[in-house]
């Protein structure tokens, strides 16, 4: 529980902060033809799924890492490819020692605004993802894709602080709606 407030509190303060820096720098945020590419980086702990790994597992943490590099493609679009890795403790593991997992999707990103550094966007992706067999908790790659919007906010010089929800179907498992808050988008 602490973890959570604590985790609040930094979200709360940073989307502060970037508001604060967004109204005093409004007229220096550079525009989207001065990005021609981005790297978003989604922090270990930033992760909240409402998603069951698998249907007999049982209670456990998982260690995410996320990175996606999209490239501008059209006024308002953006379009490439991001990795995850999860390292997966014993207890929802399919062989009782933890394990690390890999995600590996194409992207495509559209825009509402012009302005990349401050911007609504809507996302989603295909790719290969990995996932448990119900059967006997064997891992396998299945074929999936995800859905998701969020909110770059301008907060230094090509940075910027980008929350992100995201429904994500993995095979034939339930869809999982996830939270990701601790998101950085990296301009250049």
């Amino acid at each position: 529980m602490r973890f959570f407030i604590f985790l609040v509190m930094i979200v709360s303060s940073s989307l502060a902060f970037a508001q604060m820096r967004t109204r005093s720098m409004a007229s220096t945020v550079p525009s989207s033809s001065s990005y021609a590419n981005e790297l978003m980086t989604n922090l270990s702990g930033g992760i909240f799924s409402s998603g069951k790994a698998c249907e007999k597992c049982e209670t456990g943490s998982t260690l995410a890492v996320r990175v996606s590099y999209l490239s501008s493609w059209q006024s308002s679009l953006q379009r490439g490819i991001e990795a995850s890795f999860f390292n997966v403790s014993e207890e929802l593991s399919s062989n009782g020692k933890s394990e690390t997992l890999v995600d590996v999707a194409g992207v495509m990103a559209h825009n509402l605004s012009s302005d990349f550094s401050n911007s609504l966007f809507v996302k989603g992706g295909i790719g290969f993802f990995s996932v448990y067999e119900s059967s006997n908790s064997n891992k396998e790659t299945k074929l999936g894709l995800f859905v998701g919007a969020g909110k770059r906010f301008y907060w230094l010089d090509h940075v910027a602080f980008a929350p992100e929800v995201r429904l994500t179907k993995k095979g034939d498992t339930t869809p999982a709606l996830s939270i990701h808050a601790l998101n950085f988008a990296i301009n250049w």
